[in-house]
This record gives structure tokens, C-alpha cells and sequence, in this order.
């Protein structure tokens, strides 16, 4: 761990192993803004840009890189400003906490833990309500990935009908998503979507994810993300516990923990774990995903 100042971005801290880094951006947060092997490409996009959107409490900015969002998406209330945060020590990691933002009087934190051995990080991020009344939503956290990849979405194990004549899981779908965008491949047992600066309308799809975990191939490296499935329990966008939306300059890989009624001063917690791979040929066809990236999932 050191701090730094990174490019654009101002203060920040260095998390590094032997292999891989991670940037955590002190100004602007709470925040991840680098993910990747040391000296080698950004797996997150770094996207400044002068134009925003009005909030109550400023302007909000696509800074890139991995944030902490609520959820049900609202405007103005999600768009929470980005803001200074202070810094506390843990285990191989850092803790990241911001500043309380007044119109929502909500507050976040990130704690930061990455694997001395394994290119592997843990991340638990905090919701915390300071209103004097109850609050109902979701921990949403959104990695924003750099431009040309390709999301990678498993189905749940395949089974025959034979005996199974409950549905197992959902798909949800926004006004704008077209199913016969070229950027999608719905195949046996994977959805892909593609980035593509060329074609300029968003995509989006959600699903109720029996694996809990879902990945971004990029130029020869693979972005896996995993989480807990919770069964049983009520979530944002129609069931949805994973998202991927595209638009130029960008892919979202999007994890949503269940809706809770946070009282009064009361915090709720929802962790990922990222890991992070080289030398992986970057799919076109499902059957290179099969092929090459199978072995990373476990279907269920």
C-alpha cells in the first residue's frame, strides 16, 4: 500500500501483489478507478468528462472505474456527488469512507482487501442511513469496464424438462434492450454482449443468477466477478442480482444485493470478489467462451 497521486484523478492509494494493482481514488469516491496487472492495460475505463448531470448537491460525473451505487435507480437520489473520503488500515486492504451526502443523508464505504498470493480481491461495501426515518433499497455495485471487451453471463446448469417444470431463474429486460442487437449472442449456455464504440443506442439485460458470478474478457484478460446468491429474497428491476448495460465509451458489470429497510442509523453490507486472469484469447462465439473461459464458472 502508498499513496499516490494518479493522473486526473488526484490523491489516491496503490494496492499492489506481485502481479496486480488496484488505484482507490481519495477525491473522488468512494471509488475504484484502476484494476489490472502492473503495467498492463486498465480493465476500467477512466472517463473524465465535462459534462454532467444536475443533482441537488452539485453535478454528477461517469468518473469510471468501480463505484458504490442504491438502488431502485433514481434521479436524483442515486446520483449521489462523488466525495473527499477518509482512510482506515485493514488486512491487506484499506477502508474507504465517505462523506455523509446531505440531500439523501445516506453514507458509504468500500473496505478493500487484495490477496498477497492470488490475484484475487474481496470488497465489502456499506450503506449506512442517516435519516431520521426508515429507508428501503439496495447495495449496488457498478464496474465500469474499459471499451472493446465482451461480458460474459452464464445460464444455470442445463436440465431437461423431464421434471422440471418450475422456472429456476429471470431475465429482465428495459424498453431500450433489443434482442436482435447485433452486440448480444444468446446462446445455450452463456449471454454475451459486446462493447462497441460504433453502435451508439445503450443495451441492457438483468437476470436472477443461480451462479453468482459473471466475467469481462478485454484484449486477453478475463474480469471475473462472484458473489453470495441469497435465495428467498426480494430484489430491484424485477428480481435482477446481476446487469450489464453498454453504451459508447463503456460496459457496466453491475452485482444488486436485496432490498432492506435500513432504520435510523442502521448499516447494511454486500460483498464481491474479483479475480483477474492473462493469457486468455478473447471469444467472438460462444463456443470459444465454452472453450477457453468454462472452466472459470460453476454452473448450478
Amino acid at each position: 500500500m502508498e499513496y499516490i497521486t494518479y493522473p486526473n484523478y488526484g490523491k489516491a492509494i496503490r494496492l499492489a501483489n506481485q502481479e496486480i494493482e488496484l488505484i482507490i481514488t481519495l477525491e473522488k469516491g468512494p471509488r475504484i478507478i484502476r484494476c489490472g496487472f502492473i503495467g498492463e492495460k486498465n480493465l476500467f475505463t477512466e472517463k473524465l468528462t465535462a459534462e454532467g448531470i444536475p443533482v441537488p448537491e452539485g453535478t454528477w460525473y461517469s468518473y469510471g472505474g468501480h463505484r458504490l451505487w442504491i438502488a431502485p435507480e433514481d434521479l436524483p437520489r442515486t446520483y449521489e456527488i462523488d466525495r473527499a473520503t477518509t482512510v482506515e488500515e485493514i488486512e491487506n486492504g484499506v477502508k474507504i469512507i465517505s462523506e455523509m451526502d446531505p440531500y439523501t443523508k445516506m453514507h458509504k464505504e468500500m473496505s478493500i482487501s487484495l490477496n498477497p498470493k492470488s490475484n484475487k480481491v474481496q470488497i465489502e461495501h456499506v450503506v449506512v442511513n442517516h435519516n431520521v426515518w426508515d429507508v428501503t433499497c439496495a447495495i449496488w455495485p457498478v464496474s465500469v469496464m474499459n471499451t472493446g471487451g465482451i461480458a460474459i453471463i452464464p445460464f444455470p446448469k442445463y436440465m431437461p424438462h423431464d421434471g422440471n417444470l418450475i422456472p429456476s431463474h429471470t431475465l429482465t429486460l428495459w424498453r431500450y434492450t433489443k434482442m436482435n442487437d447485433p452486440r448480444w449472442t444468446w446462446g445455450e449456455e452463456y449471454v454475451l454482449l459486446k462493447q462497441d464504440d460504433q453502435l451508439e443506442e445503450p443495451q441492457k439485460v438483468g437476470m436472477f443468477s443461480l451462479n453468482g458470478e459473471f466475467g469481462y474478457a478485454l484484449e486477453g484478460f478475463f474480469f471475473k466477478k462472484s458473489f453470495e446468491v441469497l435465495q428467498g429474497k426480494t430484489f430491484p428491476d424485477l428480481q435482477s442480482n446481476i446487469e450489464v448495460y453498454t453504451q459508447p465509451g463503456m460496459l457496466e458489470m453491475e452485482t444488486l444485493g436485496p432490498l432492506t429497510t435500513l432504520a435510523p442509523e442502521e448499516s447494511m453490507s454486500y460483498q464481491e470478489t474479483w479475480e483477474v486472469y492473462q493469457g486468455i484469447p478473447q471469444p467472438t462465439t460462444e463456443q470459444e467462451v465454452i472453450k477457453n473461459f468454462g472452466k472459470f464458472f460453476t454452473k448450478k
